[in-house]
């Protein structure tokens, strides 16, 4: 660092790429420099903030720390500037593969899991204490739909009967299975066939905790008093009502096939039947739904009583018909200033009326209990895509109905042995998606300390606000909760849309490589 003429055309260059990194990455955050949403379809972004804010903050502030190290003499300048290059080259790198892959060359840049099941490899023989059974049948497909699901047809209906029971049967015959804490039904639409569920729990009951938790996922036109004291007769004591919204245009727009009155009375005979938790779900981010739409949705469920509420962001999942129309530019999208804008409003509106944040993007209220189905240490899948996941261990159900229907002995589609330092990152992140990270918790299950596991992780979470420790946990703060619902959209878009993708197109896929 001696010559000064090098020191100096070095500290131009630093301060030329911080400052066009700063104004571009700005631009992109805030939307002043735009590009089409539809290139990001298919990678784990779903717009392009978080592309700025890694640009600006991240590529920009290194070449200006560089910048000023160099003019200061310093050595160590040296290998701040390489930092900032390898980083800028990082972001180049994504840049131009998004760009590439919408020329159709998509080059993957980091694999990070591979999942597969050969026939004739032993079955997974595992039990657990949380049980989810999927109906896929419909009345018709919801345009925005990412779940495996079918038009109803009563044949296909008869014979996924039986193979769902078969595959009951195979389990409930093992030695030594736990008591069923919860058993939690979706799909489809579980509440338009109440004799399958109705079957199930006959089947499962003499296994019964003393206080079992069964829910099932409710459609508003199901919701009458007769359906629903017929499913609270069969053991039904949790429901989960996927209202999405009161707007009549926008229920419309997704296909739901009911009114904005008529999802009010559903919630209303859910409450006159009395169930221990009334959930309800919302969408915000629909096509043509303005801000202020979705908060006067919030403010509804609470007038009428809701116990739990669900305000979910519309993802557009690559296989569903709204991904179609998204990628050929027939819908616009919520731009993500506008998402967050909802999001900050909605957790305010719940919390000032009494509400608990009790994940990234659900509230419960005080003194009630959650409606919660998959967010478990360990649980089991039946029925057609269901998935379970038990001591490290993933496997899904084949997607094709069809195809489950014809087996004699259940067996997994696709399954993933995964690492302990897997289990451990898959625990952290359902942690984060709960918005609390308890450090006494992960000690029992995994004899480790998470602080010195996750150090770099809990302090840089700890620097930008998003967690407050608690006795021996980490809450997360609503600045920090908005975020991790953030990261919470970029793994639906990278993993989850790639494996249902993957398994809707080939009901036996021989491998799933996820990037």
């Amino acid at each position: 660092m001696k010559h000064k003429e090098v020191r100096l055309t070095l500290v131009v260059l630093e301060s030329f790429v911080a400052l066009t990194s700063i104004i571009c990455g700005v631009g992109l955050a805030v939307g002043a420099i735009q590009f089409p949403l539809a290139w990001l379809q298919g990678t784990p972004f779903s717009d392009y903030i978080i592309l700025g804010l890694v640009m600006a903050i991240v590529v920009g502030g290194s070449s200006l720390l560089a910048a000023a190290t160099i003019l200061t003499g310093r050595e160590v300048g040296v290998l701040v500037s390489a930092l900032a290059g390898l980083l800028l080259m990082g972001f180049e790198v994504l840049e131009v593969s998004i760009i590439d892959r919408n020329l159709g060359n998509w080059l993957p840049l980091v694999v990070t899991l591979q999942a597969s099941y050969e026939e004739g490899e032993e079955l997974p023989h595992a039990t657990s204490p949380h049980i989810y059974i999927h109906i896929p049948f419909c009345r018709s497909i919801c345009i925005h739909c990412p779940y495996n699901k079918m038009v109803f047809r009563n044949e296909c209906y008869v014979s996924y009967e039986k193979a769902l029971e078969r595959e009951l049967r195979c389990y409930l015959a093992q030695q030594d299975i736990p008591l069923i804490q919860t058993l939690y039904f979706g799909g489809g639409t579980p509440s338009m066939t109440p004799e399958l569920i109705h079957q199930v729990i006959t089947l499962t009951q003499a296994t019964f905790a003393e206080n079992v938790e069964i829910g099932v996922e409710v459609h508003p036109r199901d919701a009458t008093i007769e359906r629903l004291e017929q499913l609270k007769q069969y053991g039904v004591n949790r429901i989960s009502l996927g209202i999405e919204t009161f707007q009549d245009a926008l229920l419309r727009t997704l296909g739901r096939g009911y009114t904005g009155q008529q999802a009010e009375q559903a919630i209303q005979n859910a409450k006159k039947v009395g169930f221990a938790c009334m959930d309800v779900n919302l969408i915000y981010g629909i096509p043509g739904q303005e801000v202020q739409d979705p908060i006067d949705d919030v403010k509804r469920c609470i007038a009428l009583g809701v116990d739990h509420l669900s305000a979910y962001p519309l993802i557009t999942f690559e296989h569903t018909y709204l991904g179609k129309l998204v990628r050929e530019g027939k819908f616009k999208e919520y731009s993500g200033r506008k998402r967050a804008r909802t999001q900050k409003e909605i957790a305010r509106v719940c919390l000032a009326h009494g509400f608990k944040r009790t994940s990234v993007w659900s509230f419960t209220k005080e003194n009630a209990s959650a409606y919660t189905t998959v967010t478990r240490e360990s649980y089991l899948g039946f029925g057609a895509g269901a998935g379970s996941k038990v001591d490290g261990e993933f496997w899904f159900n084949t997607f094709s109905v069809a195809e489950y229907n014809k087996l004699i002995q259940p067996r997994p589609a696709i399954r993933l042995k995964t690492t302990e330092k897997f289990r451990r990152l898959h625990w952290l992140y359902w942690q984060i998606y709960n918005t609390r990270i308890d450090t006494q918790k992960y000690e029992e299950i995994f004899q480790r300390d998470l602080i010195k596991d996750f150090r770099l992780l809990i302090v840089a979470m700890k620097l930008l606000g998003w967690i407050k420790k608690e006795g021996s946990a980490f809450t997360f703060t609503e600045k920090g909760a908005r975020w991790s619902h953030r990261f919470q959209m970029l793994f639906s878009h990278t993993f989850i849309d790639d494996v249902w993708t993957q398994c809707q197109r080939e009901p036996w896929p021989k491998q799933i490589t996820l990037y």
